[in-house]
């Protein structure tokens, strides 16, 4: 589907950039910009900064910028088509379509498959309903999944037939290999294709944008051979190590609230909904993945472990945490009665003996003790040794460093141990550590001195490793002060141009002439210049993340001074500001004239030629007079 260029201009101004990014970045205040965890790389210090104003981003760390739709194809692995639509849906804009408009046999074989799940879950809804699908409609109904839950999570029946959602997608235009793309299907090694599901209750899997990649399916009869539960496979939309089960219907609880609440199955994420606990994801057939902390990582970060309360969950429990202590998350275990799985618990007990858990819920130190304890771990030297340097070891992992302290004392309450045994045991293993990270040979050291190599072969190439950093040292002040101001404002631009006729040739270094040419570039853009650059291609990379460090990373006013202050540039500063700068270039190049004047007068030793030279470093010294004079009365 193609769009005309007004709506995706319009795309960019109503799509609030720091709404969009925030939903996946904790982004903070910090002047007249928000800053945040780069979510393109690993780094511990917010280097990451969205200006709302300008709907631009730029990371100082590993150089990536972009415009909120650029963002959402990065981050989220979307076509610009998708992410035009996915940003219309969510601002409300109405698209207008190009002619030419790609039909369904032009879709790539992802956006097909999509596609085709989608269509697969709306049959499998619309079979819920029939009279094959009661028993399935009275098991959700049971199980207090209501009307309203059905229809969130698009809830549905497989028929149990070899062929009725082959025939029914074969109807609605969808190809083989489409619908095995899609995992709806089979091919046995003989026989005819038939439908993978049959008879089940059927849980559609979204990804967190909401888009069916997979289907979880429950049996609904005891005669079937198959497992209780049947997923789909690992295709080319879904891999369930990199899915939440609910994330896309919980994902706003959970920003607003702070925490998840992790469970395993479908039927307890969704009943766990049903209770009111909206904040609830589930793993769902796979053991927890560092993917999917990852992915949860981005919208809080702490998290209820909320597993069956057999030794099954457990240890299931035990294995997870490990990973989200890791990945820097508040980690609590809610252990329930040996008996219970968290759908029969909130089924039978309520939603309040179930806040009443979540309160009491043991930090993952206090977990593993009693794990630990109950394992007779406690009861020998030997055993309350190993329990100290595993539990030393999740310790360690924590991210923040300022928690080892704490959990340490706590290690000792419970331990019956001190403070400085433990402590001796923890400094030795960083010890370990350290060691063995100096002593890894150092690849990447090695790559970059054969790259420099390979670089000083060929001069020209070496022009185009400029960094951004480079290029804004080689600037003057005055031309970042006019690059800057003309990016900021087409009134500032036009100034320049009209009243003072600046070009190119007015700044003094090669880099200023050239990112001066690509302001004037986009000097026409509609919509923002920086956010034509930074879209652009033609432009050296360097260039656009230097034009965007000019505008981002400079020191911003506080909020307090927006309230108090009007901060925009009256037109007579802004003249003077312009003024100023063109001043002080063309005093620069008068003082590197005369300076070059000098040096001929100095080594000519012809009367005549002299006279001239001497002639224009009068010349020179009187404009250079002039305009020192100019700054003396103005100032």
């Amino acid at each position: 589907m193609a769009y005309s260029d007004e709506s995706v201009e319009m795309i960019k101004r109503v799509s609030d950039i720091v709404e969009v990014i925030g939903e996946v970045v904790d982004l903070r205040k910090r002047g007249a910009n928000f800053t945040g965890l780069c979510p393109f790389h690993k780094e511990k210090t917010p280097s990451f900064s969205v200006s709302q104003e300008k709907g631009i981003f730029k990371c100082f760390g590993c150089g990536k910028s972009g415009n909120v739709i650029s963002f959402m194809m990065e981050f989220h692995t979307l076509s610009f088509t998708d992410a035009i639509e996915q940003l219309a849906k969510k601002f409300g804009v109405s698209l207008d379509k190009q002619e030419g408009k790609r039909d369904s046999t032009n879709l790539n074989r992802r956006e097909l498959a999509i596609k085709a799940l989608t269509d697969t879950a709306n049959y499998y809804a619309f079979s819920l309903r029939t009279e094959s699908g009661r028993k399935a409609l009275e098991y959700c109904y049971n199980r207090g999944i209501n009307e309203e839950l059905i229809s969130k999570f698009i809830l549905g029946y497989s028929p149990d037939s070899w062929d009725a959602a082959l025939n029914e997608l074969h109807r609605k235009g969808f190809s083989d290999e489409t619908l095995l793309d899609a995992g709806v299907i089979l091919r046995p090694e003989s026989g005819n294709l038939h439908d993978r599901f049959r008879n089940r209750l059927m849980f559609p899997i979204k990804d967190y944008l909401g888009r069916i990649v997979g289907f979880g399916a429950r049996k609904m009869s005891e005669q079937d051979q198959m497992g209780k539960y049947v997923n789909s496979p690992q295709s080319l939309v879904y891999d369930k190590s990199k899915i939440l089960y609910g994330l896309f219907e919980a994902k706003n609880t959970i920003r607003n609230s702070g925490s998840a609440i992790l469970v395993e199955g479908y039927a307890d994420c969704i009943s766990l909904h049903a209770a009111g606990f909206e904040h609830t994801v589930a793993s769902s057939g796979t053991a927890l993945t560092n993917e999917q902390l990852d992915l949860l990582y981005r919208y809080c970060k702490k998290i209820y472990f909320l597993y069956d309360g057999d030794d099954a969950g457990v240890k299931a429990a035990e294995r997870g945490l490990e990973l989200a202590l890791r990945r820097g998350f508040e980690t609590y275990i809610v252990q329930l009665p040996p008996t219970e799985d968290p759908d029969s618990f909130v089924r039978s007990q309520g939603r309040a003996a179930l806040e009443t858990y979540l309160r009491e819920s043991a930090l993952f130190i206090d977990f593993i003790a009693v794990q630990y304890k109950k394992r007779g771990m406690f009861d020998s030297p030997q055993g309350k040794s190993e329990a100290a340097r595993n539990l030393l070891k999740m310790v360690s992992a924590i991210p923040d460093r300022m928690q080892h302290d704490f959990y340490i004392g706590k290690m000792a309450a419970i331990l019956g141990l001190s403070e400085s045994q433990l402590r001796k045991i923890y400094d030795e293993k960083k010890v370990i550590e350290e060691k063995q990270t100096h002593f890894k040979p150092d690849y990447s050291t090695q790559r970059v001195k054969h790259d420099e190599a390979l670089i000083q072969e060929d001069e020209s190439e070496q022009t185009n490793q400029n960094t951004a950093e480079e290029v804004l040292e080689r600037l003057l002040p005055e031309e970042k002060l006019l690059l800057k101001l003309g990016i900021n404002s087409h009134d500032a631009l036009k100034m320049m141009k009209k009243k003072f006729n600046i070009k190119p040739e007015t700044f003094i270094t090669p880099d200023g002439t050239r990112l001066f040419n690509a302001v004037l570039k986009y000097s026409k853009a509609a919509f923002d210049i920086l956010h034509e650059i930074i879209e652009s291609h033609d432009i050296d990379e360097a260039d656009r993340n230097a034009l965007a460090d000019m505008v981002l990373k400079e020191e911003q006013p506080s909020e307090h001074y927006f309230k108090y202050f009007d901060y925009s540039i009256p037109e007579k500063d802004l003249k003077r500001n312009i003024e100023d700068a063109v001043a002080k270039l063309e005093l620069k190049k008068i003082i590197w004239k005369i300076e070059e004047s000098q040096q001929l007068i100095n080594k000519t030793t012809d009367a005549e030629a002299a006279a001239v030279l001497l002639n224009e470093y009068l010349e020179l010294t009187n404009k250079k007079k002039k305009i020192e004079d100019t700054f003396i009365r103005n100032s």
